[in-house]
């Protein structure tokens, strides 16, 4: 009894290479993966790792596979969703595009449009953002305590640095 990828792709059997280019070449076209990403999806759909790993190389010199490119597009959806460093930096790692917090925080402040320098920046974002945040829970919340608090919270989620987030909001309502 033979398999079911041989009836799938029985005319690409005899040259695996061309049946994991095909395959690759199929899911780029649903939507932009890593390299890493790739490697992974190749290997779940059978492709022997070998075969995975050079047809990875050949999409990358055709130019369907980016990763630096991948990377700037992340950092401009996240920053244009005010999601925040961390979540830059949670999405990179997730999507296989290794990367530090700190090129993270770095990235995502290009992104934004503002001068990157490491935590300098960061802290500019934080103010910025948590201003916006502040002139909109001032308003329904008379308690400047827990409006510190909700502001804190919120930056928080959006992965900026916790010790950073308490710093700025201390100077609210004063």
């Amino acid at each position: 009894m033979q398999d079911a990828s041989h009836f799938l792709y029985g005319r690409f059997m005899e040259d695996p290479l061309k049946l994991a280019l095909q395959i690759a070449i199929r899911a780029l076209a649903r939507r932009d993966r890593s390299s890493a990403e790739l490697q992974d999806y190749l290997v779940q759909k059978e492709v022997l790792k070998e075969h995975a790993a050079a047809t990875v190389q050949r999409v990358q010199t055709m130019g369907y596979v980016n990763d630096e490119k991948l990377r700037q597009g992340l950092a401009r959806s996240t920053a244009s969703s005010r999601r925040g460093p961390g979540h830059l930096w949670a999405k990179l790692t997730k999507r296989g595009i290794p990367t530090s917090r700190q090129d993270a925080a770095k990235l995502y402040a290009d992104a934004l449009g503002t001068e990157s320098s490491s935590g300098e920046t960061e802290k500019e974002i934080i103010e910025r953002e948590g201003e916006r945040m502040w002139v909109s829970v001032s308003r329904r919340e008379t308690d400047v305590r827990k409006a510190r608090q909700k502001v804190a919270a919120r930056l928080i989620r959006r992965g900026f640095s916790q010790s950073l987030v308490f710093d700025v909001c201390a100077r609210y309502g004063r």
